[in-house]
């Protein structure tokens, strides 16, 4: 035993003091920010008059049918009726509104500088 003494003493000097650990994975690199260009801004608020006409388009085919089946069955009557025609109202006013506002943008949007690509898809609209 005394002969193995001093080689468990070497032993357990050059021993490490904990257990080991792998290294630990650098942090990823922050992926860069996504840029906003003049073409997307522009490009979000014709979508969004667009996406309200459609949406005033349905409401008004919507409309007109349940406006058209209460008149030919003559059910609902008063009120009921009175609210289907006040949404049907609500709904061309809405389309109105949009109809006047999308050439106007496009005006803008020209003036700002947005390219002819982003431009032509809504000109259908506002003709």
């Amino acid at each position: 035993m005394r002969r193995w003494l001093p080689l468990l003493l070497l032993a357990a000097c050059l021993a490490p003091a904990g257990p080991l650990r792998a290294a630990e994975p650098a942090a990823p690199a922050p992926a860069p920010a996504p840029t906003v260009t003049l073409d997307d801004i522009w490009l979000k608020r014709l979508a969004d008059a667009e996406t309200r006409r459609d949406d005033a388009v349905q409401r008004i085919i919507a409309g007109e049918a349940a406006v058209g089946r209460a008149r030919h069955r003559e059910y609902p009557r008063g009120e009921a009726l009175d609210a289907l025609e006040r949404d049907l109202a609500r709904a061309r006013k809405e389309l109105a509104a949009v109809d006047e506002e999308l050439p106007v943008l496009l005006e803008e949007a020209r003036r700002a500088g947005v390219s002819r690509a982003v431009l032509d898809r809504f000109e259908p609209l506002a003709e």
